[in-house]
């Protein structure tokens, strides 16, 4: 059976955090800078600053200033484990792909399969490891809320870095449509299919996405819906 034990051992696998990617998955304009002051305490901060990025598919993004995050979502039962092995949840070279993922799961207005493949290449861009990227890719996989209607959008305004930027829902739209719930991450069934993820990359660091998630939607068929999506086009926008 699988256990939290056989999971703790893997951990060490996201300690490789260099990457020879960057600047083959995109280009970021802006950082993040948090407030206020010690907000990481309470896993509770927003940021001061745009942050933009231009993925390698001709799709831009923008989390804007004022983007809430409370950092990188781990099981809290593993929490201090985690941190001992790759920092805590603000550690600042996955935080541009953190915020952009938080900033585009409250406003739905890409598809969830092109949402969580950004997440994955602005990991890259940022210099996080392909291995350590794989393994939080699985976790948004087995773990995150699902959406299978996409909203159009609000065009970003200048389109940072060239592409289609839309970046947020109109006030008068309701908000999609979720497929399902993100799984509780302390729970016994997002650490085993989470668990599973990790024992293909750490197989075989090579494993491709689409291997991976064919394991995910064997594990939590629910997702086939979120990644039928990667056929879509991209969403339309609100001028």
């Amino acid at each position: 059976m699988i256990t939290r034990t056989n999971l703790i051992l893997l951990m060490p696998l996201l300690a490789l955090t260099s990457s020879s990617m960057a600047g083959v998955t995109g280009i970021f304009y802006g950082d993040v800078v948090l407030a206020p002051k010690g907000c990481q305490t309470v896993k509770n901060c927003v940021t001061t600053t745009d942050l933009k990025f231009s993925d390698s598919n001709g799709l831009a993004w923008l989390a804007p200033k004022g983007t809430k995050t409370d950092g990188a979502t781990f099981p809290e039962s593993l929490e201090p484990l985690i941190e001992k092995v790759v920092g805590d949840r603000y550690d600042p070279i996955i935080m541009k792909a953190v915020v952009l993922h938080d900033h585009y799961f409250r406003e739905p207005v890409r598809t969830w399969y092109q949402t969580n493949r950004m997440f994955y290449d602005a990991l890259l861009e940022s210099g996080v490891s392909k291995v350590r990227a794989k393994l939080m890719y699985s976790g948004v996989l087995v773990g995150s809320k699902i959406w299978v209607v996409v909203k159009q959008g609000r065009k970003c305004s200048p389109s940072p870095l060239g592409g289609i930027c839309v970046y947020k829902t109109p006030l008068d739209v309701n908000i999609t449509q979720v497929h399902e719930d993100k799984l509780p991450l302390d729970s016994e069934k997002f650490i085993e299919n989470f668990n599973e993820l990790a024992w293909l990359v750490d197989s075989n660091e090579n494993v491709s996405l689409d291997d991976l998630e064919r394991r995910a939607a064997e594990l939590r068929p629910k997702i086939n819906s979120g990644l039928q999506q990667k056929i879509l086009p991209s969403s339309g926008i609100v001028e």
